[in-house]
């Protein structure tokens, strides 16, 4: 089953017609790092948040909606 994790900024990222390994090149990932991101199974770091944000037009004070993991790790609800 698909994480739901960071499904806004999934899904801002294909409204506007993003692939997830044109996400790593624009964040300096490797296309492998940038599916662990977006699992959850490790975190975004500051200058990968600028240069997504800058990318796909996110502001600063809206970083934590798109960047950080929407369920809890465990598996529980939220």
């Amino acid at each position: 089953m698909r994480s739901l994790q960071f499904m806004p900024l999934r899904s801002l990222a294909y409204q506007q017609g993003y692939t997830q390994t044109e996400l790593a090149d624009a964040a300096g990932l490797a296309p492998s790092t940038m599916n662990a991101r977006l699992q959850g199974r490790s975190t975004f770091r500051a200058e990968e948040m600028q240069r997504l944000g800058h990318l796909l037009g996110i502001a600063p004070a809206d970083y934590c909606k798109y960047f950080m993991p929407s369920e809890k790790r465990t598996g529980g609800r939220v």
